[in-house]
């Protein structure tokens, strides 16, 4: 059976994500803010999600009280990864052009979900890869956040979607 995932969009800036025809959840992103704070409802869960650091290039994100539950940093300044902290796992999320932009989450050096550009019939789209049985979208929702820049600047306010789970 062939499991989708979606996200769509609901107004500027904003985006609900869909499982298998149902949703998830939504987030808005506030493109304006050197921050570039994004505020998401996943499930019955409340997060933000924001680029934190001098140089703004660790994330973390928390729960509604203000909470981290996750943060993800680079280990060295020249490094092409993040290690990424979550539900006491340690995690590496990496960006690679490959032979497009895409950026991915490994376990243990094992790919467990990844978005990235695709094209079909000359039309760029999104291309969603999960090697799990998820119930946890916080990881949709970090790739979202980090994705949106590479998908609006490569197909404006139009997307397509292209959904693979393995």
């Amino acid at each position: 059976m062939n499991t989708l995932k979606k996200w769509e969009t609901t107004g500027e800036s904003k985006y609900a994500f869909f499982y298998n025809g149902k949703e998830i959840g939504s987030i808005e992103i506030a493109r304006s803010s050197l921050e570039r704070i994004a505020h998401a409802q996943v499930m019955n869960q409340e997060i933000t999600i924001k680029k934190v650091g001098t140089w703004k290039n660790a994330i973390e994100i928390s729960d509604k009280n203000g909470l981290v539950i996750a943060k993800a940093h680079p280990e060295k300044w020249y490094t092409n990864y993040l290690k990424l902290e979550y539900a006491g796992k340690t995690y590496s999320l990496k960006i690679r052009n490959s032979p497009t932009a895409e950026y991915i989450i490994f376990e243990n050096e094992v790919e467990i979900i990844s978005y990235g550009l695709t094209t079909n019939k000359g039309k760029v789209g999104v291309k969603i890869n999960t090697n799990q049985n998820q119930s946890d979208y916080i990881f949709d929702f970090l790739l979202w956040y980090l994705f949106v820049p590479i998908a609006f600047e490569n197909m404006g306010d139009v997307f397509l979607f292209f959904m693979m789970i393995a």
